[in-house]
């Protein structure tokens, strides 16, 4: 942190770090577990209140502070987290009746557990790096059009994400009787989620020239650069 934004921004990268490291990760695993037992009911909402809690924040110092800072926002930020985290921990120790630590299982798990953490970190740095790429090779401005229009096309495709989570512990399930079954069930996704990929492409195509009427005439540019995203 000192290197790249200086030691002012230190304190809030902590922040920052614990916030999206530890307390989301925790509910994620929550989210997950209860995926895990069929409760998709449950692992949708905490899903929910991952992003709900932030929401509240910003709205909350939007309305306080005319000229929110850095500093500012983070704390919002953090403090969101902090209140998933707590709803997360007390849902899922209820849920359990009780959570026990277990040091030598968790040892043991740490080969498998890194596969697993490194597949999301991958994930990530897919995700996030262009638009940091674009920030440095060009213009924060240019991040800013980029990544408007890329939030766009990632909102649209919330629906698929949810069927896949959801299908998730059915391939588990299914995959005991042998990759045919597990491929066969990946099929009817497939026939699903398809269709739904073709109407979305249509829309964003035809619904892009509203995208300045919605975020403001500085964002103009997102409209050339959702339509050759999707494309």
């Amino acid at each position: 942190t000192p290197f790249l934004l200086g030691y002012d921004f230190f304190l809030l990268t902590v922040l920052v770090c614990l916030s999206d490291l530890f307390m989301i990760r925790v509910a994620d695993l929550a989210s997950f577990a209860f995926a895990a037992l069929g409760q998709m009911g449950e692992s949708a909402r905490i899903n929910v209140y991952i992003t709900l809690t932030r929401l509240v924040g910003i709205v909350i110092i939007s309305v306080m502070v005319h000229d929110p800072t850095v500093r500012d926002w983070t704390i919002a930020y953090v403090l969101g987290a902090v209140a998933c985290f707590i709803y997360v921990l007390l849902r899922t120790t209820i849920a359990a009746r009780g959570v026990r630590f277990h040091l030598r299982q968790a040892w043991r798990d740490v080969p498998e557990s890194a596969l697993y953490a490194v597949s999301t970190s991958s994930t990530t740095i897919y995700n996030d790096l262009d638009k940091t790429m674009v920030g440095r090779l060009a213009t924060f401005t240019a991040a800013g059009i980029y990544a408007a229009a890329y939030r766009i096309i990632d909102v649209s495709l919330v629906p698929v994400r949810a069927m896949l989570f959801a299908a998730y512990p059915e391939f588990f399930r299914i995959g005991v009787d042998g990759p045919s079954a597990t491929k066969r069930y990946a099929y009817r996704l497939i026939k699903r989620a398809v269709p739904f990929g073709l109407v979305v492409t249509v829309g964003l195509l035809l619904a892009a020239p509203l995208i300045p009427h919605i975020l403001g005439k500085n964002y103009s540019s997102s409209v050339e650069a959702d339509r050759k995203s999707v494309v």
